[in-house]
């Protein structure tokens, strides 16, 4: 009975003392007991929270690298435990690292496009950044499902090569959307560059110069729209003559690469024209890293399949196990390009921040894009950091976008 007095006067000191008295249900010994029980363990909870809370606050804003780290854990012993228990056969074992890295890389850019979205403070550009951003996982996923249906590549590397067609392009919008509002006003600024910037290179210094302003603009842009048509011209034709079942080394191998070399080369040449040009009103921005960036996905990724390619014609790379060698060779260019993929992912975390375009710290340039236009015509020299331009400011593994 004593135990029970005891909790009885710990509850009438909680109640409102114009009570009195406890009601009639708390006489029940039982009642009681559960209720005190419930008050004793909201305090300790609360007093836990109070010690917690500021630790809680230092971690909240790396909440994405924690998760992301859990993540990886659980993913990497997942792999290590069916690899030891599990007798696995070599395409499957692709498959299952295939996998693994691609759960590795989508997060990434998940959350990247994400801090974007929640950040959408200039939406013709980061619309064209998100974009560019997906490069990663289209091309990972895609990868990894030519690992697990080697009969159905031809077609999902199909859809790998329009989707980067596709971003070539919206690297050229994103880097025109920054320069001007519309075609007017950026061509009335590339007016004012050096006409050397539209004298051609090697190796095509034959041809005539373009007059910097529009011509140098809409040829720009040709150049680079070029690569789409042609990349669903040749994807096209490519399945058609598969499904026909003539997509052999002269009928189709042949004549789809070089075209799409050709297509290629021309369109990265008139991306660096446009990037050789403006690259001082862009310098803010980091222009060149993200050309890069952009550069070695699509050059690297389609040149080393051409180079696995004539590795299994001259014999270098042969069949395993029951599968021909064509089918090894695209499981190991499909393999390198889940491997990569998370590799430009991280890139990307340093290239595309979302520090280019928050407001919170300030900007390089005026928000509205004729004032930025004004600003570059009259010839000021951005800096070169301090600004939310001010060349990215690492990889966003924070919580701002949240």
């Amino acid at each position: 009975m004593a135990e029970t007095e005891k909790r009885a006067q710990v509850l009438e000191a909680l109640l409102p003392r114009e009570t009195g008295s406890l009601p009639w249900p708390l006489h029940n010994e039982a009642v009681l007991f559960v209720v005190s029980s419930c008050v004793s363990f909201v305090k300790r909870t609360i007093d836990s929270l109070r010690l917690v809370w500021p630790l809680l606050r230092l971690v909240w804003p790396y909440k994405f690298t924690i998760l992301y780290a859990a993540w990886s854990v659980a993913a990497l012993t997942y792999a290590h435990r069916t690899l030891e228990h599990e007798e696995l056969e070599k395409q499957e074992v692709a498959f299952l690292a295939g996998g693994l890295l691609v759960s590795l890389t989508v997060p990434l850019a998940a959350w990247l496009s994400w801090e974007h979205l929640t950040n959408f403070v200039e939406p013709r550009q980061q619309s064209q950044t998100v974009r560019i951003i997906w490069t990663v996982p289209v091309y990972s996923l895609s990868a990894w499902l030519c690992l697990r249906f080697p009969g159905r590549a031809i077609y999902i590397h199909g859809v790998r090569e329009l989707y980067e067609a596709y971003v070539i392009y919206c690297f050229l919008q994103y880097l025109v959307f920054y320069l001007g509002t519309n075609r007017l006003e950026l061509a009335r600024t590339l007016a004012r560059k050096p006409s050397a910037n539209g004298v051609h290179r090697p190796p095509f210094c034959c041809l005539a110069p373009w007059a910097m302003g529009l011509e140098f603009l809409d040829n720009c842009k040709l150049g680079v729209l070029q690569l789409v048509m042609v990349r669903t011209l040749t994807t096209l034709g490519s399945a058609l003559c598969h499904y026909q079942g003539v997509y052999e080394a002269w009928y189709g191998v042949y004549w789809t690469t070089a075209l799409n070399s050709l297509s290629q080369g021309w369109a990265l040449y008139v991306l660096f024209l446009f990037y050789h040009a403006t690259a001082r009103d862009m310098r803010a921005i980091q222009p060149l890293g993200k050309f890069l960036t952009i550069k070695a996905i699509v050059f690297l990724s389609y040149w080393q399949g051409i180079v696995i390619g004539l590795l299994v014609q001259q014999g270098s790379i042969g069949s395993v196990e029951m599968h021909s060698a064509e089918v090894v060779a695209r499981a190991i260019k499909d393999l390198l390009v889940c491997l990569e993929m998370l590799l430009a992912a991280v890139a990307y975390l340093f290239m595309f921040p979302v520090s280019d375009f928050t407001l919170d710290k300030g900007r390089v340039f005026p928000s509205d894009s004729a004032a930025r236009v004004a600003f570059l015509d009259s010839g000021a020299s951005p800096p070169t950091s301090g600004g939310a331009h001010g060349g990215g400011g690492g990889p966003g593994l924070g919580g701002g976008g949240g």
